[in-house]
């Protein structure tokens, strides 16, 4: 088969033949119809985010069942499926409790670079073992992933907009409906309106929010912003944050703040936009030399709630179809997300793009 091959650092992907081997025990093989292109994958072959090298990249996607291994019961050959880069081991106090994304078995585990096993199914034409990423690998024409990481997905979906479900519209939306737990009437604040930012935007409206304030330094955003459901937009670049935030809200504060960027000026400012009682999720991603700086002595007086969201505190099997259905209803815009459509022989030019009206540049392997 075909895939896109990271080999170093800042460099371009290669599209390589290399071999796929057949699924194990517990292990599914997906033909893979659509994948977007993340800043996770930007971030990782840039060095920002560590994994092994050589890797396939890719952890958005959807795709067709053409294989399973032993064992496997939840899917089979003909499905369509959603894939999630969050297995669960299904016996730890995590998995017991609801909370599988936190997995204490696989979580630690998703940029190691393999399967569960800690072994790998992608093989070069030379025998070179080639590294997974997140499980999944999704920039390649077929895949082997662990079956818990397939939901099912019903025939008449479209591949292109549900391959999105798998990251950044989970990631957002559980930001801002399951971790955030927004509600009616609510004042929500998003700062960065990017991938996993417009989804956070979106999750807050169907949670009944009623008013949206997106920041974000990209003036650009603000058109995006508000077709997902921002009510104000906020140019950093022009005014203070915290400040602006402040006067829109008479001085209190939003109830909700969800940090969706992980750039560490906007992680501070997060706190300082929530009101008394308010609450404060981070959810996107910083370097790992970066720190938040809290007030001390206002913590205990304020009671603010601060607590991180990470895939958006979400249950894949649970959430997806939750999610499905609100795109059936007209409630979560999926097509509006698609800046556009390339082939895996573009993949480079998807890596480089910075998507204008929507918000993903997605691979489709249905050309």
């Amino acid at each position: 088969m075909r895939a896109a091959v990271l080999r170093e650092l800042n460099t371009p992907l290669t599209i390589e033949d290399i071999i796929l081997e057949s699924p194990k025990a517990g292990e599914v093989l997906v033909r893979i119809e659509a994948s977007g292109i993340c800043q996770s994958d930007v971030a990782t072959a840039k060095g920002i985010i560590p994994n092994p090298l050589p890797v396939v990249l890719g952890h958005e996607g959807s795709g067709v069942v053409e294989e399973v291994g032993a064992g496997v019961t939840s899917v089979k050959p003909g499905d369509h499926v959603m894939l999630s880069w969050a297995p669960e081991c299904g016996t730890c106090r995590f998995c017991r409790s609801g909370h599988p994304n936190l997995c204490s078995t696989y979580a630690p585990r998703v940029l190691d670079g393999g399967l569960l096993d800690g072994t790998t199914r992608l093989v070069s034409g030379t025998g070179e073992h080639i590294h997974h990423y997140s499980f999944l690998s999704t920039f390649a024409e077929k895949t082997v992933v662990p079956e818990s990481s397939c939901i099912r997905l019903d025939d008449d979906i479209p591949m292109i907009p549900a391959s999105l479900i798998g990251c950044a519209v989970m990631t957002g939306y559980g930001a801002a409906v399951k971790s955030g737990r927004v509600g009616p009437g609510d004042t929500v604040v998003v700062l960065g309106s990017g991938g996993v930012g417009v989804n956070a935007i979106q999750g807050a409206r169907i949670a009944g929010a009623a008013r949206i304030i997106a920041v974000d330094a990209q003036a650009g955003r603000e058109a995006s912003s508000r077709l997902f459901g921002a009510t104000d937009f906020v140019d950093v670049t022009k005014v203070g944050v915290v400040e602006t935030v402040l006067e829109l809200t008479r001085g209190e504060g939003a109830d909700v703040v969800i940090e969706a960027s992980g750039n560490s000026l906007s992680m501070n400012n997060a706190y300082h936009c929530a009101r008394r009682g308010g609450t404060v999720v981070f959810v996107g991603v910083a370097a790992a030399d970066s720190f938040v700086q809290l007030p001390a002595s206002r913590l205990p007086r304020e009671e603010k709630h601060i607590t991180g969201s990470f895939y958006g505190g979400t249950n894949p099997a649970l959430d997806f179809p939750i999610l499905v259905n609100l795109y059936r209803q007209g409630k979560l815009l999926l097509d509006e997300q698609v800046d556009g459509t390339i082939t895996l022989d573009q993949i480079n030019s998807g890596i480089d793009n910075k998507p204008q009206q929507g918000v993903r540049t997605v691979v489709s392997f249905s050309h």
